[in-house]
């Protein structure tokens, strides 16, 4: 089973720098990498790791939302991230 992350979102605000040419709120850069963007388990489970940078000049929080809780672990579900921090995210 594979799972793909999705791209990171995260509120509108006057920090984060739009993609070049654009001048709409739609194409804003993410404050976050993730890194690897896919998970892949085993019909048995297992633990996928994944790193959450934060490219930001300001601390941001983040909330970790799971399509279905009864399939997915994640840990942890919210955290403070400094900036050019890196967090680990837990994903069984």
């Amino acid at each position: 089973m594979e799972y793909v992350m999705r791209t990171a979102r995260s509120a509108r605000c006057t920090t984060r720098e739009r993609e070049p040419g654009c001048t709409c709120c739609c194409h804003l850069k993410s404050a976050v990498t993730i890194s690897p963007r896919t998970a892949h388990f085993s019909v048995t489970g297992g633990l996928s790791i994944h790193n959450i940078t934060n490219v930001s000049k300001t601390r941001l929080a983040i909330k970790i939302t799971c399509s279905d809780n009864s399939l997915y672990r994640v840990t942890p579900v919210y955290a403070i991230v400094e900036p050019d921090e890196v967090l680990v995210l837990n994903v069984s």
